[in-house]
This record gives structure tokens, C-alpha cells and sequence, in this order.
């Protein structure tokens, strides 16, 4: 049996500011992870699949997030299977993300879609967000609590080109940003942690409700922001495809080895194939 080969795509620089270390160390551990169990792991950068030339690969575990890149790869490694897949992936755009999250059951801060020259009166606090990517500058997320923070954060919309925004409403409580990675055969969690400490209950709810929402966007591994307000009501307020793990970069690389050798086993038993275990 063929050795399977593993492409780890790394994510690009636009989409990663301030981040790149932490994201390349994180993929380097989980190629290093694999290669324990056997693969053989090829590494890449996001911008250099438009000019890809090497043999299909037998997974390729992706943290681009751009639709430019998504096509890429889906145009050089046709039927491959990709974590997270490009389409789940599109899904955590805000404007298709924030219509599945307030269907989700969760709480979710009221928000709309603005014209920032159309703006007429304002209640702050309120926050100003990028309508499409999650962060490719600093100001792409403007908390507005004042006329003059409102008129600096316009026009850095004007400057970046975003004449549609999303305005949200503030809600006061506690945020904690949280990671994980799925388990296809049961529907749950093979990994699921905080970055920090939330109310007791709050993991309760997230790991209740998630898995109806991640069966409509696909994600396998991601992250995401919550915010808990006095009540003990949890906001689902952001998901993102494959964050960088950042503290806990070393367990979560096993982790994702361990998937990968799971997922790769379900797929070579619906096929028939075979390949030197990872």
C-alpha cells in the first residue's frame, strides 16, 4: 500500500496579521503529529496553490479562508478531501455566517447590515464589523461608543472600500473565546476547550446546541467567540475556521493527527482503497 500523503496548506498573510508565526508553528506541529502515525506531510503556503504541480495528495488540511484560495485548491486537487472543506469554510463569511446564527438557538446580538453613508441617528455603545472576513486589519472590528469613535471608524470603512457594514448591538457580559475540533462517528466533540474560564453552564449549552449549527456550516476544526451576559444567557457571536490554537497548540496538533487517521480510514472504507495507515 501507498504512503498517505497529507498537504497542510498555511494560511495567507492577508488573513493573518500579527499571527503568521503562531499559525505556521501550529501547522508544523500537526505535520510533525502525522508523520508520527505514518504520513508522509507536504507543507505549503496558501498563495503558491495558484501555481500548484505536485501529485494529488490523500487529504489536505487547509487553513486558507479565502474564497480566491478555496477555488484554488478545489481546481488542483479535484475530489480531494479537505479539512475544513471549502465550502464550510465560505460559510464562516459574516454575511452568510450571521443569518445561521441568529436561526441557531443561540442568543445573538441584534445586527444589521448598514450603508455607512446612510447612517442617521446612533444609540451607543454599539460595534461597527467588516461584512465579509473576520480580520484582515486592525479596525476591521470598531467598538463605537461615542460620535467620534463612530466617525473615525466610517471613515476607515471609506478608506478600506466597505461601504456595507455590519452594525451590532453591545452586549454587556463576559467574552471567552473557545476551540474545537469534531468528531465525525458520534456528532459531538473529540476536543473542546476555553481559553478562559466561562460560567459554570456555559459549555453545557455550546456543546447542546453546536452540533445542530456545525451540521449546516460543515466545520470539523474551528473556533469561536461567545459572550455571557449577568443572566447566564449565552451570545454566540463569531465562528472561524481553523484558529491558531494559540497556548494550546501542542495538545491540539495530536488531536487533529488523530482525526485526520480517523477520517482517512472512513473514507478507505467507503471506497475500498488502501493506504499505509496514518
Amino acid at each position: 500500500m501507498k504512503q498517505t500523503v497529507v498537504l497542510l496548506v498555511h494560511r495567507e498573510a492577508s488573513h493573518n496579521p500579527g499571527s503568521g508565526r503562531d499559525d505556521r508553528r501550529f501547522l508544523r506541529r500537526a505535520g510533525r503529529a502525522l508523520r508520527k502515525l505514518g504520513a508522509k506531510t507536504d507543507f505549503c503556503e496558501a498563495d503558491a496553490i495558484f501555481s500548484a504541480s505536485s501529485s494529488a495528495p490523500d487529504l489536505i488540511l487547509s487553513m486558507g479562508r479565502s474564497r480566491e484560495v478555496g477555488k484554488a485548491l478545489e481546481a488542483a486537487y479535484p475530489g480531494v478531501p479537505c479539512v475544513n472543506r471549502v465550502s464550510s469554510t465560505a460559510l464562516t463569511l459574516r454575511y452568510t455566517l450571521y443569518p445561521l446564527l441568529a436561526e441557531s438557538g443561540f442568543a445573538f446580538p441584534e445586527t444589521e447590515e448598514i450603508d455607512i453613508d446612510a447612517i442617521r441617528e446612533s444609540v451607543y455603545p454599539y460595534w461597527l464589523k467588516r461584512r465579509d472576513y473576520h480580520h484582515l486589519k486592525r479596525g476591521d472590528v470598531a467598538f463605537v461608543c461615542s460620535k467620534g469613535a463612530e466617525e473615525k471608524a466610517l471613515a476607515f470603512f471609506r478608506r478600506q472600500r466597505q461601504r456595507n457594514v455590519f452594525r451590532q448591538e453591545h452586549v454587556c457580559g463576559s467574552k471567552h473565546k473557545f476551540y474545537a475540533i469534531r468528531d465525525n462517528r458520534s456528532g459531538g466533540f473529540r476536543y473542546f476547550v476555553f481559553r478562559s474560564e466561562p460560567p459554570a453552564g456555559t459549555e453545557w449549552q455550546l456543546r447542546k446546541k453546536l452540533p445542530g449549527l456545525l451540521e449546516r456550516i460543515g466545520l470539523e476544526i474551528f473556533g469561536g467567540d461567545i459572550l455571557v451576559d449577568p443572566d447566564g444567557m449565552v451570545y454566540l457571536v463569531d465562528l472561524n475556521s481553523w484558529p491558531s490554537f494559540k497556548g494550546l497548540q501542542r495538545e491540539a496538533a495530536k488531536v487533529i493527527a488523530g482525526y485526520c487517521r480517523e477520517l482517512l480510514e472512513q473514507i478507505n472504507e467507503r471506497t475500498g482503497q488502501g493506504s499505509e495507515a496514518v
